[in-house]
């Protein structure tokens, strides 16, 4: 399971090794600017505009969709 965590994490831009892993094995990639904790899965395209979208997790296993622009304009940080 750790493996295909690691593979996946390094596939959408990774993670620092040294970023401990939660207990269940799941590792953040971003911290949002109030403070929580998610883990990009992937990037996408919204179907019906065409807008390219982040989609991630919360460390409850809540998926999220946000537009890419809205993603990466300083609500959320890379954690190194």
């Amino acid at each position: 399971m750790r493996q295909a965590i690691a593979k996946l994490m390094k596939r959408v831009g990774g993670v620092d090794a040294s970023v401990p892993f939660i207990s269940n094995g799941w590792a953040p990639t971003h911290k949002h600017r109030k403070g929580g904790l998610y883990r990009v899965i992937t990037e996408g395209i919204n179907e019906s505009d065409r807008t390219p979208v982040v989609v991630y997790e919360d460390q409850e296993g809540i998926v999220w969709v946000r537009p890419r622009d809205q993603f990466y304009d300083g609500r959320f940080e890379t954690i190194p």
